[in-house]
């Protein structure tokens, strides 16, 4: 009986919790997108969704304990209703109010990987995987009206959307498709209601990135360089782009092109060409205005950039999202592998929280980057850590040491 009564106390306890007394503990340094909306600065990562004031010093975190679906969060858009709308790799759609800071979901495309959004008059467009979703705001909520698949050709993902002269446009691997935007007079789920342009139509490549509506053209990114469709949907390609990638397009209050190319960014003018305004040391992910006119700049795995910064910044936090083994050792730091081999090799490092920060270890240099594939995290009785890794020996920090000892059979410096 005294088992009995012992094992309720417990759980008793645990349920009088507030949810306040949990944390989520995640990565937001691999940035997916980034919106600007009522003085703040909203960043979509893989480990939530987080903002900054203008100065991008002052940092909120919106985890699933404040409201997300989903930590993997690809898409941010804002509507007239003082939302931030975010799509996540489950399918749902978030709708976060600034002022009240609570939140509504939308499940009619669960189960689907978001991958962009548009808001415009009342309107909200979806890409879901291999498809097009739309709702419409009335009467104080989103109401679902379909979800188009049906094109003339199949493409394996719908990766960007817009819309431009009373058509919806979105970009495929296979080219670019279009058809009405008015799905009060056309059935978008009817193939020949659909127009693909490829590069038999003059765009510089099939596979399409990214689209944005500038000066009342439809530019449009592709992986061998820049197309532009004027009014009268005629298509000319930019010839002082080249034939770079044009991954992320978007323009300032000031009226400047910026396209961002893999890790660099550039400032682009039609009658000038490209100019580099910087090179990061990963890829790009994202690219947005503010109403100074100044560029917001997501990068993958390695935080954000301001266009008035030297270098990007991220945030406290985990150095990957998966992790296989924790543990709280004897001198009260956590420790974080980045997970199993799989498929690939977990090659992130592994992550320690000290005093209160978290600090990733990795590691490069002939062989010596196989210690970051950390799996198994042990403590032993005398206090020293053993971390075993896929394929790079073993590390032991002892209990006193302020350094590594490596086990391992490399014979060159890493």
């Amino acid at each position: 009986m005294k088992k009995i009564l012992l094992l309720f106390s417990l759980f008793a306890s645990l349920f009088s919790q507030t949810i306040k007394d949990w944390e989520t503990v995640s990565s937001m340094n691999d940035i997916n997108d980034i919106v600007y909306a009522d003085e703040l600065i909203f960043y979509a990562t893989n480990g939530g969704v987080f903002n900054t004031d203008i100065s991008g010093d002052t940092i909120n975190r919106i985890t699933n304990l404040d409201g997300l679906s989903s930590l993997s969060v690809n898409k941010l858009v804002v509507d007239d209703n003082g939302n931030i709308i975010s799509g996540n790799n489950e399918g749902i759609i978030d709708l976060y109010n600034i002022s009240s800071e609570a939140f509504t979901h939308l499940y009619e495309l669960q189960n689907k990987q978001i991958n962009d959004m548009l808001f415009q008059k009342d309107t909200l467009w979806v890409t879901a995987e291999k498809g097009v979703g739309l709702f419409v705001y009335l009467d104080g909520q989103y109401r679902f009206i379909d979800y188009y698949v049906n094109f003339p050709v199949m493409p394996a993902r719908i990766s960007a959307v817009q819309l431009f002269q009373n058509r919806i446009w979105a970009a495929t691997e296979k080219g670019l498709l279009s058809a009405p935007s008015d799905v009060s007079k056309y059935t978008l789920n009817d193939p020949a209601n659909w127009t693909l342009y490829t590069t038999a139509s003059g765009l510089s490549d099939n596979n399409i990135l990214d689209l944005a509506v500038i000066n009342n053209e439809l530019w449009v990114g592709t992986t061998a360089g820049l197309s532009v469709i004027n009014e009268s949907l005629n298509i000319r390609t930019e010839a002082g782009w080249g034939s770079l990638p044009a991954n992320q397009i978007t323009y300032s209050s000031a009226g400047e092109i910026y396209i961002a190319s893999q890790r660099i960014l550039y400032k682009y003018d039609p009658d000038y060409g490209r100019t580099s305004v910087k090179q990061f040391n990963s890829d790009i992910n994202a690219i947005a205005p503010d109403k100074n006119g100044e560029m917001w700049v997501g990068l993958h795995k390695s935080g954000y950039y301001y266009t008035k910064w030297d270098n990007p910044r991220r945030t406290d936090g985990l150095t990957s999202n998966t992790s296989r083994f924790v543990i709280k050792d004897s001198k009260g730091r956590i420790w974080s592998s980045t997970g199993k081999y799989k498929s690939t090799a977990p090659d992130d490092g592994f992550s320690i929280r000290e005093e209160g920060v978290w600090k990733s270890i990795d590691f490069s240099g002939a062989n010596w980057s196989a210690l970051g594939n950390s799996d198994v995290i042990h403590e032993d009785k005398n206090g020293n850590v053993f971390i075993g890794t896929w394929g790079g020996g073993l590390l032991i920090l002892p209990k006193d040491a302020s350094g590594f000892i490596y086990l391992h059979s490399y014979t060159t410096s890493g």
